[in-house]
């Protein structure tokens, strides 16, 4: 007796494999649950690369257990003056993390807006994955919490 292979179950039907394109995989850090599945909601793709920039930008020297120079360490900056050496000091740390722990994306634009009155700063980062064609952006506001 021998067994013909093909793309049929048992049953009849055919199967349908599908490939997902889903690249990159993270942890929501905000460690929401699914509401059928009770586990947590993870991030993919585009998403899990902002909040891993976002992670790297607002982690400080020190923080993480034997990685202690990982971060962008940019609340050292947030009580300085707010003016625009203070947010060049901010651009070239968040450049500088970016570059040497994100391997993932390329082509980064960073632009740092100081607004004074509010004594904060607002954060636009723009970038592209390896491998993608359309450019990203992140945005978010810095400002010290005393």
């Amino acid at each position: 007796m021998s067994l013909n292979q093909s793309s049929y179950n048992f049953s009849g039907y055919k199967s349908s494999i599908t490939a997902s394109e889903e690249l990159f995989s993270d942890l929501n850090l905000r460690f929401l649950i699914h509401p059928y599945r009770k586990d947590i909601i993870a991030l993919t793709d585009i998403d899990a690369i902002k909040n891993a920039v976002k992670n790297l930008v607002l982690t400080n020297f020190y923080e993480r257990p034997f990685r202690p120079f990982l971060g962008g360490n940019v609340t050292a900056v947030l009580f300085e003056n707010v003016d625009y050496f203070s947010a060049l000091k901010i651009k070239e740390s968040i450049l500088s993390v970016l570059n040497t722990h994100e391997p993932r994306i390329s082509n980064i634009n960073i632009v740092v807006y100081d607004d004074a009155d509010r004594n904060s700063y607002k954060v636009d980062i723009a970038f592209s994955i390896i491998g993608k064609q359309p450019k990203y952006e992140i945005s978010f506001f810095l400002n010290r919490l005393r």
